[in-house]
């Protein structure tokens, strides 16, 4: 569980790496996100769907979380050189019992969770220098709650010349740009993702990761597999 919100943190904190011409830079654009990672500590239940798309592949993680009753649903679904496969991996916690099921295999164990899960965004943990994010934005607009940045180029460049930005392995072989958008609803992080541009041989392709969420708040149950008490138990090794 702490890693599905590690990573909804990660994508979030991305955002703060890149801090535009001061006529493209919305300041509104920047304030709403600090405040808007920290709702996540407001988060109780929602479905969710985490997943990329790149020449070379695409993916997604998707199911359903009850953080009350410290349940979850997560399901897999793999697309790479033209094969598509549904339900590649399945995993499901319920009543301290982690269920996973692929390739064929299903088993069950024993896991010990906390009764309740603390997630902490305070002020000081997801802090923003908004002098540099602006210093590093060549765009930064907001329109009815969605919000958008653009990287600047030489900001950019420097990344990549830093090795801190490497998409090759993604089917990027020069990467042009930068942008990220964000879709608020009630404050919440509905949805966002990073979407790199550039070139492969002389063709315009790109790379994005993306997180939505939904029905945030108003899940009151998460369907299971029937009958998966009955899976076998993990082999102790």
């Amino acid at each position: 569980m702490k890693k599905l919100f590690q990573l909804f943190l990660c994508v979030g904190v991305l955002v703060t790496m890149f801090g535009c011409s001061k006529s493209k830079v919305d300041d509104e654009a920047i304030d709403r996100i600090v405040p808007a990672i920290q709702k996540f500590a407001e988060l109780d239940s929602f479905d969710y769907e985490v997943g990329f798309e790149s020449p070379a592949a695409n993916g997604k993680l998707y199911g359903s979380c009850l953080l009350e009753k410290m349940q979850l649903s997560l399901l897999v679904d793999l697309n790479a050189q033209g094969m598509k496969i549904e339900k590649f991996a399945e995993v499901y916690i319920k009543d301290n019992m982690l269920y996973g099921s692929a390739m064929g295999q299903k088993e069950k164990q024993n896991i010990e969770l906390p009764e309740t899960l603390n997630v902490s965004f305070d002020p000081e943990t997801v802090s923003i220098d908004k002098k540099s994010l602006k210093e590093n934005l060549e765009v930064a607009s907001i329109d009815s709650g969605k919000l958008h940045f653009e990287v600047k180029e030489e900001t950019v460049k420097e990344a990549i010349k830093n090795g801190e930005l490497n998409v090759s392995n993604a089917g990027i072989d020069e990467v042009e740009s930068v942008m990220f958008d964000i879709e608020l609803e009630n404050d919440f992080i509905k949805a966002m993702s990073l979407t790199i541009g550039g070139k492969t041989d002389n063709e315009e392709v790109s790379v994005t990761a993306y997180l939505k969420l939904d029905n945030i708040n108003q899940k009151k149950a998460i369907d299971f597999p029937k009958g998966m008490e009955k899976w076998p138990s993990a082999k102790s090794e």
